[in-house]
């Protein structure tokens, strides 16, 4: 069986108990920004979260160091706390040193 990063992240957030899980399945189930903001019962919407999940799912990479750093503290804790193909943990401990790079001050 061949590595696919998006379809093993989708799986692993179907079942995360942590706010970016919660977020990823609201977003699977057509929920507005706004009505997320509501069920969090924040002021703000969860744009962080978001972030996180494209990072996770995608690799992609913020570019302010601000998000990059909240993105990178998502990959350290995910490779720390899930279990991850090899394939995929090489790929996020490699994006997890990019994120690192980009959120250090300059």
């Amino acid at each position: 069986m061949s590595f696919t990063r998006k379809e093993e992240i989708e799986a692993l957030l179907a079942t995360d108990d942590s706010r970016t899980g919660k977020v990823w399945r609201w977003q699977q189930e057509g929920l507005t920004m706004h009505d997320m903001q509501e069920r969090l019962g924040n002021s703000t919407p969860p744009t962080n979260e978001t972030i996180n999940i494209a990072a996770l799912r995608d690799g992609t990479n913020p570019k302010s160091r601000t998000t990059a750093a909240l993105a990178a503290n998502k990959v350290r804790s995910w490779l720390k706390s899930k279990e991850l193909s090899p394939g995929l943990r090489d790929e996020m401990e490699s994006q997890l040193s990019e994120l690192e790079m980009i959120a250090a001050p300059k």
